[in-house]
């Protein structure tokens, strides 16, 4: 869904948080293992998917979806590009643990504002910004 947001407004200078993992135990959470509007997820009750099973779903073999090792993911990567997790809470500040940009000049107009955050440049559609497809096969 970031990608179709950043082409859509190209000229907008896009960053991704970091967050503390924490928060998957911490605050009220639901583990979608496909788009959270998917049909599949929507019928779902929400109690749930917000169960430990729900979370470990997002890392299995699913129906619909080539094999893990067809996709090269990692063992951190859900099964589904479109899986999501959605936290039912306020993210304090405290949980940002860092900031992906795309440029080093944003990087460096900002670093001011992180505090003890960790900056990333990942460029040139790259890393975070780069299509997992790609970045799995050719990464």
């Amino acid at each position: 869904m970031l990608y179709k947001y950043r082409m859509a407004e190209p000229l907008v200078d896009w960053v991704i948080l970091v967050l503390h993992p924490s928060i998957l135990w911490v605050k009220d959470c639901a583990f979608c293992k496909h788009n959270a509007a998917d049909g599949r997820i929507s019928c779902c009750p929400l109690p749930e998917l917000m169960t430990p099973e729900s979370l470990l779903g997002m890392f299995e073999e699913i129906d619909g979806c080539l094999p893990r090792v067809e996709q090269r993911l990692k063992i951190s990567d859900p099964t589904d590009v479109q899986a999501e997790v959605l936290v039912f809470d306020v993210i304090e500040p405290q949980y940002i643990v860092g900031v992906i940009y795309e440029k080093a000049l944003v990087r460096d107009a900002h670093a001011h504002l992180l505090g003890d955050r960790k900056p990333y440049v990942h460029s040139n559609n790259k890393g975070m910004f780069a299509n997992r497809k790609y970045a799995r096969t050719w990464g």
